[in-house]
Protein backbone atom coordinates (compact mmCIF):
# COMPACT_ATOMS: atom_id res chain seq x y z
CA UNK A 1 0.00 0.00 0.00
CA UNK A 2 2.00 2.60 -1.32
CA UNK A 3 -0.48 5.78 -0.77
CA UNK A 4 1.18 5.82 3.03
CA UNK A 5 4.48 7.13 0.89
CA UNK A 6 2.94 10.10 -0.97
CA UNK A 7 5.12 13.18 -0.32
CA UNK A 8 2.72 16.17 1.62
CA UNK A 9 0.86 17.95 -0.97
CA UNK A 10 1.96 21.54 0.16
CA UNK A 11 5.76 20.56 -1.24
CA UNK A 12 5.32 21.81 -4.59
CA UNK A 13 8.07 20.93 -6.64
CA UNK A 14 9.50 24.10 -7.39
CA UNK A 15 10.25 24.64 -3.73
CA UNK A 16 11.67 21.36 -2.63
CA UNK A 17 14.55 19.42 -4.27
CA UNK A 18 13.71 16.52 -6.59
CA UNK A 19 14.53 13.91 -3.78
CA UNK A 20 12.35 10.79 -3.27
CA UNK A 21 12.33 10.49 0.16
CA UNK A 22 11.06 6.81 0.09
CA UNK A 23 14.59 6.05 -0.28
CA UNK A 24 15.81 7.02 2.69
CA UNK A 25 13.50 5.04 5.17
CA UNK A 26 11.10 8.36 5.22
CA UNK A 27 8.02 9.58 3.63
CA UNK A 28 8.82 13.44 4.82
CA UNK A 29 11.57 15.42 4.94
CA UNK A 30 12.73 16.03 8.65
CA UNK A 31 11.18 12.80 9.75
CA UNK A 32 13.34 10.04 10.97
CA UNK A 33 13.91 6.72 9.75
CA UNK A 34 12.32 3.63 10.72
CA UNK A 35 9.01 4.80 9.57
CA UNK A 36 8.82 2.54 6.66
CA UNK A 37 9.47 -0.32 8.50
CA UNK A 38 6.92 0.14 10.69
CA UNK A 39 4.23 0.23 8.25
CA UNK A 40 5.28 -2.44 6.32
CA UNK A 41 4.91 -4.15 10.17
CA UNK A 42 2.09 -3.37 10.89
CA UNK A 43 0.63 -4.15 7.54
CA UNK A 44 1.94 -7.75 7.60
CA UNK A 45 0.22 -7.79 11.10
CA UNK A 46 -3.16 -6.49 9.26
CA UNK A 47 -2.29 -9.53 6.69
CA UNK A 48 -2.09 -12.39 9.67
CA UNK A 49 -5.17 -10.75 11.40
CA UNK A 50 -7.32 -11.39 8.22
CA UNK A 51 -5.98 -14.71 7.87
CA UNK A 52 -6.66 -15.89 11.14
CA UNK A 53 -10.11 -14.45 10.85
CA UNK A 54 -11.08 -15.95 7.82
CA UNK A 55 -9.46 -19.69 9.59
CA UNK A 56 -11.84 -18.83 12.52
CA UNK A 57 -14.59 -18.27 10.06
CA UNK A 58 -14.28 -21.25 8.12
CA UNK A 59 -13.90 -23.36 11.84
CA UNK A 60 -17.58 -21.58 12.92
CA UNK A 61 -19.19 -22.73 9.48
CA UNK A 62 -17.85 -26.02 10.17
CA UNK A 63 -19.63 -26.04 13.74
CA UNK A 64 -22.69 -24.87 12.45
CA UNK A 65 -23.10 -27.05 9.71
CA UNK A 66 -22.25 -29.80 12.41
CA UNK A 67 -24.71 -28.43 14.76
CA UNK A 68 -27.52 -28.52 12.09
CA UNK A 69 -27.61 -24.56 11.48
CA UNK A 70 -28.08 -23.05 8.35
CA UNK A 71 -25.45 -20.89 7.57
CA UNK A 72 -27.26 -19.41 4.38
CA UNK A 73 -29.82 -18.15 6.92
CA UNK A 74 -26.97 -16.93 9.54
CA UNK A 75 -24.66 -15.73 7.29
CA UNK A 76 -26.14 -13.77 4.83
CA UNK A 77 -23.88 -10.07 3.89
CA UNK A 78 -24.64 -7.07 6.05
CA UNK A 79 -25.88 -9.68 8.89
Amino acid sequence: MDYYQQIPFHQFPQQEPAVDYRQQGQFFPGGGGGFNQQINRLERQIERLDRRMDQLERRIDRIERRLGFRPDVYHQEGY
